[in-house]
């Protein structure tokens, strides 16, 4: 996996799910959560999917941890929370662009 491709999308993501479990989770537990989460990942997915990839499974990881009911920062629920490529497609739906599946898998422009 590309190093820095890879700080970046820790980066990234920890800030994100920092702010979503603001008060319930401290920072170092949720940067510490991502960065395991990152080592899982290695070399099971492809590069350009991290920073969806592990947003998602460090969310997972962390909502795990927090008792039914409680809210987390600024969201009710974590189906209210969008991943990084849902929020690029919402962008692209704005600018009148959509999205459509391509060869192997990958989005291209329709």
């Amino acid at each position: 996996m590309d190093k820095v491709r890879a700080d970046d999308s820790v980066r990234e993501v920890t800030d994100h799910l920092a702010d979503e479990f603001a008060g319930v989770l401290r920072r170092a537990d949720v940067a510490a959560t991502v960065r395991e989460a990152c080592r899982d990942l290695d070399g099971q997915i492809v590069p350009a999917a991290l920073t969806e990839m592990l947003h998602r499974l460090a969310r997972y990881r962390l909502a795990s941890r927090i008792p039914a009911g409680v809210r987390r920062g600024p969201f009710v629920s974590c189906s209210s929370v969008k991943s990084p490529v849902e929020r690029e497609e919402e962008a692209h739906a704005r600018a009148g662009c959509t999205m459509a599946t391509g060869v192997a898998g990958k989005r291209t422009q329709a």
